[in-house]
């Protein structure tokens, strides 16, 4: 995502059509990668909630989660 953003910055200086599709390969690459990381967080919330763990550890490990996320 980092080098989509710094390709922006010269986006208006070439107007090739080969710059706009490499950042837009890598703003779909950016999506997907977020996409893939919601799924994983979402799991790993229905683990914790499904766990049987001590509603104060849930609640722990989901703050956890949250920030990583």
């Amino acid at each position: 995502m980092t080098n989509a953003v710094a390709a922006l910055r010269h986006l208006k200086n070439r107007k090739k059509r080969s710059s706009r599709s490499s950042i837009e390969e890598l703003l779909i690459a950016g999506h997907e990668a977020e996409n893939e990381g919601d799924e994983i967080h979402h799991q790993f919330l229905a683990q914790l909630f499904e766990s049987g763990f001590d509603p104060f550890e849930v609640i722990k490990w989901k703050e956890l989660y949250e920030i990583v996320e």
